[in-house]
């Protein structure tokens, strides 16, 4: 009877050691893989809020500063200080906050470039912001009102 495992009645030989070179391929390509994943693997931390006017109307062009309350982790540069921008309908989406901290948001009319990286324009709008916080895996809901400059 024929062994359906090695095709045949010849005994099956020890796999061939890899070399040197085989083995950091190989590893490269797995860091690789990792290091591309990790952004799709972890961007579930996503609050996507909707900002209102003082009328109560979607705000379709502001931008959205997302800061530790912390003021210890303003530091430059921090992923844990975002800035986006409100979409068409009023929402934004700020992908891979860290969970487990205790944010602000605060949607503002105008920002100068670099400005949301500044701990005085931190400190300025803290007191107008919204606090929330993110645990991990979790997307969050924030009505904000926007701050007119």
């Amino acid at each position: 009877m024929a062994d359906s495992v090695n095709g045949g009645n010849s005994p099956a030989k020890p796999p061939k050691e890899m070399s040197m070179e085989v083995r950091l391929l190989i590893a490269f390509l797995l860091m690789g893989a990792v290091m591309f994943l990790t952004p799709y693997l972890f961007k579930t931390q996503t609050p996507p809020p909707a900002k209102k006017d003082a009328n109560g109307q979607p705000v379709t062009s502001a931008s959205v500063v997302l800061f530790p309350e912390d003021a210890a982790q303003w530091v430059f540069p921090s992923r844990r200080v975002r800035m986006v921008r409100v979409d068409q309908t009023g929402v934004f989406r700020a992908q891979s906050l860290p969970p487990g901290e205790r944010y602000l948001a605060v949607a503002v009319d105008y920002l100068e470039q670099g400005e949301f990286q500044d701990p005085l324009f931190l400190e300025r709008m803290r007191g107008r912001a919204t606090a929330f916080s993110l645990t991990d895996g979790e997307n969050k809901n924030v009505d904000l009102t926007l701050v007119e400059r």
